[in-house]
C-alpha cells in the first residue's frame, strides 16, 4: 500500500522506535536487573550506622523508581505506536486520531519525569544534613507514587495521592514541543463524538443531503494527525533521552555510598578543589585529583570555564589511556584539555 510522504515518514520513526524498545528488553526482568546492586549497599559496611545504610538504600530504590516508570512509560508509548500502526494499516481515521491524541498525552509524562528528576538533582545537590536528603527524597517519592499510582482527583482528595494531569504535562512538553498544546487539542475535536470525529467517516453537507460514508486518510486533516504524531514521536526519544541523563548522573551518588570515606555529610556537598595543569597540551593536561567520581570532575571543569568567562565551541575525546579520558576542548581561548580519572569499579560511564 503506498502511502503519502507524511504517514511513511511516521511508520519509518514508528519502526525506529520499535528497534529502540527491543534493546531495552533486558530492563523488563527489573527487579533481577537490579538485584546486585541493591545487595551491594545492603553489605555497607557497619561502622558506616544504620541511618547511613537506610539513607543509602532509600535513595538507591527511588532512582530505581524512576527508572521504572521511565520504562513503564515507554512500554505504553510501544503499545500506543502498535495502535498508530494498525490505524494506518486498517486505514481507520479514528483510530489515527485515539492514537496521537494517547502519544502526547504519554510523551508529556515522560516530558514531566525529565522535569522531576532535574528538580531532583537540583535539589539534592549540595545538601549535607541527613534530614534535609530525607526531606528531598521524600517529594522524589512522592513524584513517582502518583506517577504510577495515582488516582483521579474524585477519589483521591490529597494531591499526593493524585494522578498526574495531563494539561501539566503538556504545559511541560510546550516548552520542548511548542505549539504542542494547539495539537493536542486539535486531536481532541476528532477523539469527542462531535463534526470533527463525524467528518472523519463521512463528508456531507447535512443541512442538504449526506453525501458519502467514507475513510480518507489523504485527507488534511488526518494527515495533521499524523504530522503530530510524528513530532510527539521524535520529541519522545529526546526528553526521555534527557530523563536518562539525569539518571545516570544521580546514579554517581548512589556509587559515593560505596566510598570508605563517605558520610552523610559529604555523599551531596559540594567542593572546592583545586585542579592540577593548565589544560594547554596533553603533556599539562588539566584535572582534578580528588575528585569523588567522573560526575564531579564534569560539574568542578564546568565551574572552572564559567569562573574563567570561557565559552566552549567545540569538543571531542582526543584520548583514553587506562582509566582516564582525554577531552579536547576548542574555547574562546584556543584549545584546553580536560582529563576524567574513572575508577576501575565506578559504574554509569562518562557523563
Amino acid at each position: 500500500m503506498e502511502h503519502a510522504p507524511v504517514i511513511a515518514k511516521l511508520l519509518a520513526g514508528i519502526e525506529e522506535h520499535r528497534q529502540t524498545s527491543q534493546k531495552l528488553a533486558a530492563l523488563d526482568d527489573f527487579s533481577n536487573y537490579f538485584l546486585s546492586s541493591r545487595q551491594s549497599l545492603s553489605q555497607l559496611p557497619e561502622h558506616k550506622g544504620a541511618h547511613f545504610r537506610q539513607t543509602a538504600e532509600r535513595y538507591a530504590r527511588t532512582l530505581e523508581r524512576f527508572i521504572f516508570v521511565s520504562l513503564v512509560c515507554r512500554r505504553k508509548i510501544d503499545a500506543v505506536t502498535q495502535l498508530i500502526r494498525y490505524s494506518i494499516d486498517s486505514q481507520n481515521a479514528i483510530a489515527l486520531a485515539q492514537g496521537s491524541r494517547s502519544l502526547v498525552e504519554h510523551v508529556a509524562v515522560q516530558a514531566e519525569i525529565a522535569l522531576a528528576l532535574d528538580q531532583f538533582s537540583q535539589k539534592i545537590k549540595g545538601q549535607t544534613d541527613g534530614s534535609k536528603i530525607h526531606d528531598v527524597i521524600s517529594k522524589a517519592e512522592d513524584f513517582v507514587n502518583r506517577c504510577y499510582f495515582g488516582k483521579s482527583p474524585k477519589i483521591a482528595h490529597n494531591k499526593t495521592e493524585q494522578a498526574l494531569h495531563v494539561s501539566d504535562c503538556i504545559d511541560t512538553l510546550e516548552s520542548d514541543l511548542p505549539g504542542i498544546t494547539k495539537a493536542y487539542n486539535f486531536l481532541c475535536e476528532f477523539v469527542h463524538p462531535n463534526h470533527g470525529s463525524n467528518s472523519l467517516v463521512s463528508t456531507s453537507d447535512i443541512t442538504e443531503q449526506i453525501t458519502s460514508i467514507t475513510c480518507d486518510l489523504s485527507r488534511p486533516e488526518v494527515q495533521r494527525m499524523a504530522e503530530i504524531a510524528l513530532t510527539t514521536l521524535g520529541s519522545s526519544e529526546i526528553v526521555e533521552s534527557r530523563g536518562h541523563a539525569a539518571i545516570a548522573l544521580l546514579g554517581f551518588y548512589t556509587q559515593r555510598f560505596k566510598q570508605q570515606s563517605s558520610k552523610i555529610s559529604n555523599i551531596f556537598a559540594e567542593r572546592k578543589i583545586k585542579p592540577v595543569g593548565d589544560g594547554r597540551s596533553k603533556e599539562t593536561v588539566l584535572f582534578f585529583p580528588d575528585a569523588r567520581d567522573a560526575k564531579e570532575s564534569v560539574e568542578l571543569w564546568a565551574q572552572y570555564l564559567e569562573r574563567r568567562k570561557i565559552k566552549v565551541t567545540d569538543r571531542r575525546l582526543a584520548a583514553m589511556e587506562g582509566n582516564s579520558a582525554y577531552d579536547l576542548y576548542e574555547t574562546t581561548q584556543g584549545q584546553l584539555w580536560h582529563r576524567i580519572d574513572y575508577p576501575k569499579d565506578s559504574v554509569g560511564g562518562r557523563a
